[in-house]
């Protein structure tokens, strides 16, 4: 039951729902990774991230997904899901938008036998986000990302650490 007069619904603004693939080759290694967001702006006082990754595809997604694909489950994928986060909080961070957000990841798509990471995750995360606020970040820093993303096959499981790219 909401409360009288206030509703959760009035603090909701709008929701949009953003994909973004990532690719790349970086040492002749071909990276990837694509996250699906829903972004909600609502009027309270916080950035919330929500894990809403399901994992379960109908037949219908199963017939249309790509030989070799892997698809960040409910149970599992945990660094894939903490890249996530972290590319979605330095986005909010980079951007520094004066709404708040509520932003669920739906899907995480990848290749973990080949080259998808938590950093290349994060990297995809916070461009879905950036696309959705329709931010465009300075340019240096999109080479920082890229050299990010090239440097984590060092570290594969490493989580990525955004912090350094942040502005002083």
């Amino acid at each position: 039951m909401l409360a009288k007069g206030v509703g959760f619904l009035s603090l909701i603004l709008f929701t949009v729902n953003r994909v973004h693939e990532y690719s790349n080759i970086a040492h002749g290694q071909w990276t990837f990774a694509r996250v699906h967001l829903a972004i909600t702006a609502h009027r309270t006082t916080t950035h919330r991230v929500v894990d809403a990754c399901c994992g379960q595809l109908s037949e219908l997604e199963k017939d249309h997904t790509l030989e070799g694909m892997e698809y960040a489950s409910s149970d599992g994928f945990l660094p894939w899901k903490k890249g996530a986060e972290h590319g979605i909080l330095f986005a909010l961070a980079v951007a520094q938008p004066t709404l708040y957000y509520t932003i669920s990841v739906l899907e995480i798509m990848g290749t973990d036998g080949v080259h998808t990471n938590p950093t290349v995750v994060g990297v995809a995360a916070a461009r879905t986000v950036w696309k959705a606020l329709d931010y465009t970040p300075a340019k240096n820093l999109d080479i920082h990302l890229e050299t990010m993303v090239t440097n984590s096959w060092e570290a594969p499981e490493e989580l990525p650490n955004f912090t350094t790219l942040l502005p002083q």
